[in-house]
């Protein structure tokens, strides 16, 4: 995932594009501080990161690519496994693929195929410490709501600060939400037990 979204900000950022890239370098810079690093460490991985994500961005479509009418048939890709490790040699894909069960799979459809050998082209030796910080940052980005609940505040803060909204959600609703997204048969159940009956 790109933390621009769009795979056009890493060429051309839009104001909407500086908007997202400030509110991500807050959460990033938040929880390197998190982790003990130092002002100029959190400037060097954030900035190693976004260089790495820009490198990717180069070979993915963008939103406007993807809404056009032909991305559809451009994005049938079916492939072997033969295929992907020949697609991917110095990416370990298929190795990936395999590791998680998914390699007895007949055809597997890639939706963007320059995506990979774009992936596979930045995998090296040279760009290892842009790959660590760019999954530093995600892995670290995404336990900002979870962790305690300073992280939590800080990331209402940050995210009104991005939105323009001046008040969040109560506790008490957010806590609801969080629990039905974790636990959505659950509710479906407690909803027919007090709403259904037999007849319906």
């Amino acid at each position: 995932s790109l933390s621009l979204g769009d795979a056009a900000e890493y060429k051309e950022l839009t104001e909407n594009g500086k908007r997202m890239k400030a509110l991500m370098e807050k959460e990033y810079s938040y929880m390197l501080s998190r982790i003990g690093y130092s002002e100029k460490e959190i400037a060097e991985t954030i900035s190693a990161s976004f260089d790495f994500e820009s490198r990717i961005a180069a070979y993915m479509k963008s939103t406007l690519e993807w809404s056009d009418a032909s991305a559809l048939k451009e994005s049938i890709n079916p492939v072997t496994m033969e295929d992907i490790k020949e697609l991917s040699p110095d990416y370990p894909l298929a190795e990936y693929m395999e590791n998680n069960g998914w390699a007895a799979s007949k055809l597997i459809n890639l939706n963007e195929p320059e995506w990979l050998s774009g992936l596979n082209e930045v995998y090296t030796e040279e760009n290892l410490s842009g790959i660590k910080a760019y999954l530093l940052c995600h892995y670290l980005e995404s336990l900002i709501s979870n962790i305690d609940e300073e992280a939590y505040r800080t990331m209402q803060e940050i995210k009104m600060e991005f939105s323009g909204a001046t008040s969040t959600r109560s506790d008490e609703k957010l806590a609801y939400s969080e629990t039905r997204q974790f636990f959505p048969g659950c509710f479906g159940r407690i909803y027919v037990e007090r709403y259904l009956n037999e007849e319906i």
